[in-house]
């Protein structure tokens, strides 16, 4: 008894069914899932705020920066610190007046 009428052979109508699933049933709500998240992401108002306002002020430091002559970005991660108090340790572990 034959269900679909078709001049295809047997393994080619199985994996037409078997992709037809496919898409039906897995790509098809994935793609939606991933459209409503990025849709989501662009429509509500203040979601990426704070990464952008992040990124406004890291942009703005720099060219602060390039302005007063500097070097635009730093490579290496140094901070710059006033030492307030010092103590000087001889070899025993003593400290030295």
């Amino acid at each position: 008894m034959k269900i679909i009428r078709t001049n295809q052979p047997v393994g080619m109508t199985i994996l037409l069914v078997l992709l037809t699933i496919l898409l039906a049933f897995i790509l098809v709500p994935f793609i939606l899932v991933v459209l409503a998240c990025w849709l989501g992401r662009h429509l509500i108002p203040g979601s990426s705020s704070r990464r952008n306002s992040l990124r406004d002020r890291w942009e703005a430091q720099n060219r602060a920066s390039a302005q007063d002559g500097e070097t635009a970005a730093v490579s290496d991660d140094t901070i710059d610190c006033e030492v307030i108090s010092a103590r000087t340790i001889d070899e025993n572990g003593q400290e030295i007046r």
